[in-house]
């Protein structure tokens, strides 16, 4: 009993600095990623007595979403800060891991892309908040693909705008 005692303290008292290690070590990676979306480009003037040409509305996809990344809120910021939480939407479809974003600026807020602001990547537009699993840090594409823009010409009618594309920036948290 004696010899069964002293075995099992010995293991016991060796075990104790292990305590510690299986985890790896060092630091845990992000579990957040924020992303900045921007509108670069030019804004057409409207016609006479029109809504300055202002942004309607925008549709754009990211391309097969890195894995690992969740999107879990949209929330319009920059230029468009006023414009209604309820307008931003995303659909995501798991199979090719494509994210359709779409703003839609139902008040009218004098929304323009432009090429100058910060730091030429454009206006910004929306704020996206993702979820990281696996604690990797993948990169969103740094340009939308399939970017459509609507802008008012008038206060009844809407164009569709070539030539603008969404720049996005991504920190992780």
């Amino acid at each position: 009993m004696k010899r069964f005692l002293a075995i099992f303290c010995s293991i016991a008292f060796l075990s104790v600095p292990l305590a510690g290690c299986g985890g790896g070590g060092g630091t845990p990676g992000p579990t957040v990623a924020t992303t900045k979306m921007y509108l670069f480009g030019t804004m057409s003037s409207a016609s006479a007595g029109g809504s300055a040409g202002i942004m309607n509305s925008i549709n754009t996809t990211v391309s097969a979403l890195p894995e690992g990344m969740i999107l879990t809120s949209i929330t319009p910021s920059g230029a468009a800060v006023d414009v209604p939480v309820s307008n931003a939407s995303w659909a995501f479809i798991g199979a090719t891991r494509d994210l359709s974003i779409s703003l839609l600026n139902t008040t009218d807020i004098s929304v323009k892309a432009d090429s100058t602001s910060n730091g030429g990547k454009g206006i910004e537009l929306a704020t996206l908040n993702f979820t990281l699993t696996g604690g990797a840090t993948p990169p969103l594409p740094t340009l939308g693909a399939d970017t459509t823009v609507f802008q008012y010409r008038s206060p009844m009618s809407t164009n569709y705008l070539n030539g603008c594309i969404i720049n996005f920036t991504t920190t992780y948290h």
